[in-house]
């Protein structure tokens, strides 16, 4: 679902802002070494930026902590 709603939005980006969040990816980032220097267009791999879209959503949603999942967690006790 949340891969979906990604792929959805990305198409939605202009092209230029589809190149630069492509460029942020493992691939982005290893194609502008490979092409430094050179005036080329730079390609966009949607699928590419949803993965690292879904990376990112999934690293900050694993930061986000709130009363019920400390006590879930053991490190906090319900204050009632």
């Amino acid at each position: 679902m949340i891969r979906m709603g990604l792929a959805e939005e990305v198409k939605k980006l202009d092209w230029c802002l589809q190149q630069a969040r492509w460029l942020e990816t493992d691939a982005g980032d290893d194609w502008a070494w490979d092409n430094y220097g050179r005036e080329v267009d730079v390609p966009v791999g949607e699928d590419d930026i949803v993965e690292h879209l879904l990376s990112e959503v999934l690293t900050e949603a694993g930061r986000h902590t709130n009363k019920a999942i400390r006590k879930f967690q053991g490190v906090e006790e319900w204050e009632q």
